[in-house]
């Protein structure tokens, strides 16, 4: 990939392409500009340049390039990346012109998480000046965002002219390599058990081809990556307990036993919010229970129509936790002001810590959960344990 810079022509054309190499090159389609700086810093007087084209400013090109190694096994067969890596390299003429003395760039890459990764910086330069290679590797599959920054003062007004430009990145693998998007996690139907709740960790294929199997690994607490399972779905059902950080990261086996880089969530914090949190509030008439199989050793329940229990959050999904029994029914869940379901709290046998409703949305904000009794005929009763979430 090429990124062009300033040539006078009145745009900041950034131009993308393709090589060969040693390493596949990442390749995005498409142009970018953005407007020229308002004035040209002069005219070259040492520079062999054609006459039709004279040399009015800075020339500067800055090339990026995505691609990875592959390693083999005895048996000759690819089964996985040694590196995934981007490579940028910056070089900046002059040619004599004025300012070009105060002529510098700079560049950030962030990843498909949108954390930073590396930056870089050189100038201000001279009539010619280089930027090294910067690599980085273990580079997940997924798009990569560079951002490139130029600034140089004007002759003639002497204050500083500043451009940015913003290019997203592909990150290539090789045939028969196969990338994972995401993975999400969601919590699922079930009951605590151990402490923790029942999950599950999903993603897709950002990339064609047949998968032989997935590895999922899980980080809990900024410790260790562990491996958890293989499958042959797309998801993996998991176990998330309250008070804990975790993240996942999934990879593929193709059929044709290449292993492809690992694809990472974001860091989960598990935040448990019993009946009995402050946050909580209550409307109508509520009477708190005392069962040691119940989270936190109470429920609160009422029978009252219309009563309600609201609790606002900060949360990426949420689980709604309730007792359900033959003496139980229906409540309505409502969230953010919209309705969302009627769940049914009823059932032949009492059971406790049971998720009964889960929501997730793409990324972390405020939201509102509240739960309306609608007052069953014959079993009314609804008892709140609480609301888990994911943060």
């Amino acid at each position: 990939m090429l990124i062009a810079g300033p040539r006078g022509d009145g745009f900041l054309p950034l131009s993308i392409g393709s090589g060969k190499g040693q390493d596949d090159d990442g390749t995005v389609p498409g142009l970018l500009s953005a407007p020229a700086p308002p004035e040209r810093l002069g005219t070259a007087t040492r520079c062999r340049r054609s006459p039709r084209r004279p040399h009015r400013g800075v020339d500067w090109r800055a090339r990026a390039r995505l691609g990875h190694r592959l390693r083999r096994l005895r048996d000759g067969q690819v089964l996985d990346t040694l590196v995934e890596h981007l490579r940028v390299g910056i070089l900046a003429t002059g040619c004599g012109v004025a300012g070009v003395d105060t002529f510098e760039l700079s560049g950030e890459l962030s990843g498909p998480d949108g954390a930073p990764i590396g930056s870089w910086h050189h100038g201000p330069g001279s009539e010619t000046f280089t930027l090294a290679d910067a690599t980085f590797t273990n580079m997940a599959y997924g798009t990569y965002t560079l951002v490139l920054h130029s600034r140089y003062v004007s002759p003639a007004t002497g204050q500083p002219v500043e451009n940015t430009y913003t290019q997203p990145m592909l990150t290539p693998l090789g045939p028969g390599f196969i990338g994972v998007s995401g993975p999400v996690t969601r919590f699922t139907g079930g009951s605590m058990s151990s402490g923790a709740y029942p999950a599950r960790v999903s993603w897709t294929n950002a990339t064609g081809g047949s998968v032989r199997y997935y590895e999922i690994q899980r980080q809990r607490d900024d410790g260790a990556w562990t491996t958890i399972g293989r499958s042959t779905s797309p998801s993996l059902p998991v176990s998330l307990a309250p008070g804990h950080r975790y993240r996942f990261r999934v990879r593929a086996l193709s059929v044709a036993s290449y292993l492809a880089p690992w694809s990472a969530g974001p860091v989960l914090a598990v935040a448990g919010y019993p009946e009995t949190s402050s946050g909580f509030a209550w409307t109508g008439t509520w009477a708190a229970s005392k069962s040691p199989l119940a989270w936190g050793g109470a429920y609160t329940g009422s029978t009252e129509t219309g009563a309600t229990a609201t609790l606002s959050l900060n949360a990426r999904a949420i689980a709604v936790v309730a007792t359900v029994g033959p003496s139980f029914g229906r409540a309505t869940v409502v969230v953010d002001g919209v309705t969302k379901a009627t769940v049914n709290l009823h059932a032949s046998a009492v059971g406790y810590r049971h998720i009964v409703y889960s929501l997730s949305w793409a990324s972390a904000a405020a939201h509102t959960i509240e739960l309306v009794v609608v007052g069953t005929s014959g079993h009314p009763r609804v008892a709140i344990d609480g609301v888990v979430a994911l943060r």
